[in-house]
């Protein structure tokens, strides 16, 4: 299960154990949410995750801004390409 809430952004696996996934540096809800993205980096080199929700039609389009930080950009070129697949997969 996810766990996304203004103070934390975490996996939990069916054993209890928490996993860090990010932190949240900005969110407006029911508009976008901002992270600090862990995955394949880990904390000490976040990348950048925005979330963006726009109303269309009957239902809401989602965009994802995924990019990389001052202390993830030595990592960005190897790990973009598993992001993009990953983000297409989830959504």
């Amino acid at each position: 299960r996810i766990v996304l809430t203004a103070e934390r952004f975490a996996a939990i696996a069916p054993d209890g154990t928490e996993v860090a996934m990010g932190r949240v540096v900005g969110w407006r809800p029911g508009e976008r949410i901002e992270l600090d993205f862990y995955l394949g980096t880990g904390p000490e080199a976040p990348t950048a995750a925005t979330i963006i929700f726009t109303p269309e039609g009957n239902g809401t389009r989602i965009t994802v801004r995924h990019e990389a930080k001052p202390e993830s950009t030595m990592l960005w070129s190897g790990r973009a390409p598993v992001f993009e697949k990953s983000w297409t997969a989830v959504l």
